[in-house]
């Protein structure tokens, strides 16, 4: 499998092999890692809550109150520098949505040129007021690699059986 992945990594995606370091924690990693800079006092070390941890948690650096049906930009208090090649995809928290109703009411895309302090925009979909608490964990950066594309104009595309059909068009039922 290793070597499968080793593969992949540098023919299909054409990594240069002096990046690809195998680490006894993460089987191959792409870069040295993730700078990280403090925006306000209680700063935090960034983490994955487990071993399986895909993203890790951003935190609220100050209280905050959303209204039902309300929203609110939090800042996280935290900001990185991500490797060219990468970026970053805010989410929310499934837990949080879950207990609270509260949900990260966009997702987020931070660019590896993107130096700044990361903010989270909460919308609060119950009926009571709820409360922010610096410290809380309100949602989730997973680091991924991007590709950029090559364009190329054309006056026609390919027919696919979809076509132009939008929202919905593959139905609901299975």
């Amino acid at each position: 499998m290793k070597k499968l992945i080793r593969k992949w990594l540098l023919e299909f995606l054409k990594i240069d092999p002096q990046l690809v370091k195998e680490t006894p924690t993460i089987k191959y990693q792409l870069f040295d890692g993730v700078k990280d800079r403090q925006f306000k006092d209680g700063y935090y070390k960034p983490f994955y809550a487990t071993e399986g941890a895909a993203g890790i948690d951003l935190i609220a650096a100050h209280n905050a109150t959303i209204e039902p049906n309300g929203q609110a930009w939090i800042k996280s208090g935290i900001g990185f520098e991500i490797p060219k090649g990468y970026c970053g995809i805010v989410l929310g928290r499934s837990g949080f949505a879950a207990r609270e109703n509260i949900t990260a009411y966009h997702i987020g895309l931070i660019d590896s040129d993107f130096t700044g302090q990361i903010t989270i925009a909460l919308q609060n979909n119950g009926d009571k007021t709820k409360f922010i608490t610096a410290g809380n964990r309100i949602a989730q950066l997973l680091i991924v690699p991007y590709l950029h594309a090559h364009f190329i104009q054309t006056e026609q595309l390919n027919h696919t059986k979809r076509g132009q059909n939008g929202f919905g068009s593959t139905g609901i039922a299975v």
